[in-house]
């Protein structure tokens, strides 16, 4: 249809040009006309045209001294013209085919390419959702496995790096905090310092003590929660269970919430391998997660919604009639740093749960 529109305004154009030369050409030709003729035409030469050749030869045959224009010759030049804008036409539709060919396979193939992309990443969602499920399986049982490596250790805080003879000395420092108890049941395997760089003008570093027996561990632990203040040669010092580093990292998430508990004056237990347990109007409740423990409180009225549940720390009796609270620490990166507070731990609730 564009091509029959041009050819119809080149058809007009043709009749009207031929018109105008018809009536040149009935014009007395001069010399002067002449040589303006030769003139135009060679400066049409010098154009780039894809029928110049064609024209030429129309041009000559028509001689200058014609009265008119011949319909063979308009006929031949519409036809040529007609030729020359369809050889075009079809080059540009041909390059434009090709080009809208090449882009419809690229889109098939990023479609294709789309869709495979999004079946791995859907695989990949899968399998990453149970690599976390497997990996909180594995990091469960790490922290047991530590835990239970660790049940026998206690954490003795206080003692200067000029004592050096260790195994006397802590078992002198047990049968003063413990005299009941027989010099053949304070037997210990393993008595040395943290495993950490010692600081110069820093605290001294733990010493971690290893008891044969695990029931010596626990009088030794409920002994020193009963005191309020262990002193040992001038020196005073602390005792702490010994437990996993991602144990200690689960309870201080818990730290707003137990506060919470320690505000309402309520007594708590740690449970093993990690939850935390208390007694509220006679009912028992336990949590494995600060979310959880967060819900229990809200549920019973224990905290806002809107709290920021950080209250100020306050000092609390760590003793009870029943001996299975105590004091325990915040343990802070490989130096086995503690802050005493009114956090409580369960040794004979880790034992109960073990068994």
């Amino acid at each position: 249809m564009v091509l029959g529109g041009n050819r119809g305004r080149n058809k007009n154009h043709l009749t009207k040009s031929s018109q105008a030369l018809t009536a040149a050409e009935a014009a007395p030709v001069t010399s002067q006309d002449t040589a303006s003729g030769r003139s135009h035409r060679q400066k049409m030469s010098q154009q780039d045209s894809p029928f110049e050749s064609d024209t030429e030869q129309i041009l000559s045959q028509t001689s200058p001294q014609a009265s008119s224009v011949s319909p063979v010759i308009l006929l031949q030049f519409e036809k040529m013209l007609y030729k020359a804008l369809k050889q075009t036409s079809d080059q540009i539709t041909k390059s434009l085919t090709k080009e809208i060919r090449e882009l419809g396979n690229r889109t098939a193939a990023l479609e294709i390419k789309m869709d495979e992309i999004k079946i791995t990443t859907q695989e990949n969602i899968t399998e990453l959702e149970q690599l976390k499920k497997e990996n909180l399986i594995l990091q469960t049982k790490l922290e047991d496995y530590e835990n239970r490596a660790r049940r026998s250790n206690l954490l003795i805080r206080g003692i200067p790096e000029t004592v050096t003879d260790l195994q006397s000395t802590i078992t002198a420092l047990l049968q003063e905090l413990k005299p009941d108890i027989p010099i053949e049941r304070l037997e210990l395997d393993r008595v040395h310092r943290a495993l950490t760089a010692k600081r110069k003008d820093g605290p001294p570093r733990d010493i971690i003590t290893k008891f044969h027996y695990y029931r010596t561990k626990e009088q030794i632990l409920i002994a020193a929660r009963e005191k309020k203040e262990l002193n040992f040669q001038r020196h005073n010092y602390q005792i702490f269970a010994d437990l996993s580093q991602l144990t200690i990292t689960k309870r201080r998430s818990m730290k707003p919430q137990l506060m919470e508990l320690q505000r309402h004056n309520i007594m708590y237990q740690w449970g093993f391998p990690f939850s935390v347990r208390f007694n509220y109007q006679g009912t028992i409740y336990r949590s494995r997660s600060a979310d959880e423990l967060q819900q229990t409180l809200l549920k019973l009225n224990l905290t806002e919604p809107t709290s920021s549940n950080t209250p100020t720390r306050r000092r609390m009796a760590s003793s009870s009639p029943s001996g299975s609270t105590q004091k325990i620490s915040e343990q802070n990166g490989n130096h086995h740093s503690h802050k005493r507070g009114r956090y409580a731990t369960s040794s004979m609730d880790q034992e109960d749960s073990m068994d």
